[in-house]
């Protein structure tokens, strides 16, 4: 993620100065009569172009620090929470010596090309004026644009996957009941003192159906510990975690083969008690219902459940088994899981869990939370990617828009005369708008073309990060170009809007 998000500032930055370039040398025309002036004066071209160049690594830098500025109002609003380390700029004064350097280095290749191309026109030329519609202006023009479309249609199209692929983890089925389970973590004292006390205080409330017990949080880690056993001198490794004997019916995990924990279970002492999951019994099946694990590790086996994702959908299932602690066994666990029936106030069913556990241990702090808050936790990195790349895509767009609204402002000025002559005889308005917006459309359709199997190459790459991927849709390629589309459209039109309704006289007379 940090490689996709150092890659996607770069396209950006790349746009913003692309954007220089093509402003510069769109406005060359209307520089070059200065510059033919000193020319004339006696001033050396090397000279103009150190002062073009000058002037171009002086805008960057006060871009930079207008930079730091908006970088120390974002570190006081939320959006901070978006980076976890110190956004304060003296704790970064390395990091924003480097940025500075960049400053300087994109400042000065923005500006050498622009420069030499500005000082390199013959008088004649010049005098003519016509540089602005020469084919080399076009396509130059032409280029620049359609680099700024082709990062903005990817950033799009990323955006959109990082959106259906988190969307599609916390919505994914887990293989258990993650609806209206309420979490929180109790103190040893309680568990070995009170746990009782405390299961019938908890059911006492009318929308709490089940209370149990867990040494961990499900869905809270990409790993698990481990536990390695030999079973017919094979060597099984699987995740395990320690349970109450009504763990199992609290999540709505389904039993496939032989039964669930039962109480005579929790109370013996000679051996464990385990039901694995599928995985586990698919790669060991000799570990069936009614064995009994007696090398090194004792247990007995008594059920075998359905798969469930233990951690994140990042990684693939793995066997993994559910032991239950016994009653006597000096083993904590921890995590206290409260099935609340639906359609219960949720907020009166966490006071209550409050309040009981306060009951107990008035100095306790108590924090309960739902799966939800588990899973947003759990996929915190992919929540965090998506909020950053939409700041860069909307600022990928605007600086592309931006380029699109200067380069109509430029075509609209050049084609002033063109644009009268159409009018008087007969052009309408809305054939002029569409002459305008052709073009563009021609740029964004090639442009679409080429950024296609770029974000879908980049998106392959990123969706390898996960066990579970959700489909490459090909609505998500069609809703980036309409929306590229719609905002060219819209940019256009509303530039063009002028110098189509304007008196054909006033653009002939002036020009």
């Amino acid at each position: 993620q940090t490689r996709l998000l150092l890659i996607v500032a770069f396209l950006v930055s790349a746009i913003a100065a692309i954007n220089f370039i093509n402003f510069t040398t769109a406005l060359a025309p209307m520089r070059i009569k200065s510059i033919n002036t000193q020319k004339v004066l006696g001033c050396s071209t090397g000279i103009l172009r150190a002062g073009l160049i000058f002037e171009a690594v002086g805008l960057s830098l006060i871009a930079y620090l207008v930079a730091l500025v908006i970088v120390h109002v974002l570190s006081l609003t939320s959006y901070a929470d978006l980076i976890s380390a110190d956004m304060a700029l003296a704790a970064t004064l390395p990091l924003a010596a480097y940025v500075a350097a960049g400053a300087l280095l994109a400042g000065l290749i923005a500006g050498l090309y622009p420069a030499w191309y500005i000082t390199s026109f013959p008088p004649a030329l010049v005098l003519k004026g016509s540089f602005g519609l020469s084919p080399k202006g076009k396509r130059l023009r032409t280029v620049l644009i359609s680099i700024q479309f082709i990062v903005s249609i990817v950033l799009i199209i990323s955006l959109l996957f990082v959106k259906i692929q988190t969307r599609y983890m916390q919505t994914t089925p887990l293989g258990f009941d993650k609806d209206n389970i309420a979490i929180t973590e109790i103190s040893p004292d309680i568990y070995r003192n009170h746990r009782e006390a405390l299961t019938d205080r908890l059911e006492s409330f009318p929308g709490i159906t089940h209370v149990s017990y867990a040494n961990k949080k499900l869905c809270n880690s990409d790993d698990y510990g481990v536990q390695g056993i030999m079973d017919q001198g094979i060597n099984i490794h699987f995740g395990i975690m320690a349970v109450s004997h009504n763990f199992l019916t609290t999540m709505s995990i389904p039993i496939i083969d032989g039964r669930n924990f039962t109480d005579v279970d929790a109370r013996k002492q000679d051996a464990a008690t385990l039901i694995c999951n599928q995985k586990m019994v698919l790669g060991n099946p000799q570990l069936i219902p009614g064995k009994r694990l007696a090398d090194g590790f004792v247990a007995d086996i008594v059920g075998t459940s359905a798969d469930m994702h233990f951690t994140s959908l990042r990684k693939p299932v793995d066997p993994f088994a559910l032991m239950l602690v016994s009653t006597k066994s000096s083993q904590v666990l921890n995590f206290c899981y409260v099935k609340i029936k639906a359609g219960t106030d949720l907020k009166a069913a966490v006071g209550h869990i409050n309040q009981s556990i306060h009951a107990i241990d008035p100095a306790y702090p108590v924090n309960v939370e739902f799966f939800d808050n588990v899973l947003n936790a759990l996929y915190q990195g992919e929540i965090k990617l998506n909020r950053q790349i939409t700041l860069f895509s909307l600022l990928a767009i605007l600086i592309s828009m931006i380029g699109v609204f200067g380069l109509v402002i430029f075509d609209t000025q050049y084609r002033r005369k063109e644009i009268g002559i159409r009018k008087v005889f007969g052009a309408t308005v809305g054939e002029i708008l569409t002459m305008f917006n052709r073009t563009y459309l021609y740029i964004v359709a090639v442009c679409f073309v080429i950024a296609v199997p770029v974000a879908w190459y980049e998106i392959k790459l990123w969706l390898q990060n996960f066990a579970y991927q959700t489909p490459i849709r090909i609505w998500v390629f069609a809703v980036a170009l309409l929306a590229v589309l719609a905002v060219t459209i819209l940019t256009v039109t509303l530039q063009s809007y002028r110098a189509a309704t304007e008196n054909p006289a006033n653009s002939i007379k002036t020009e």
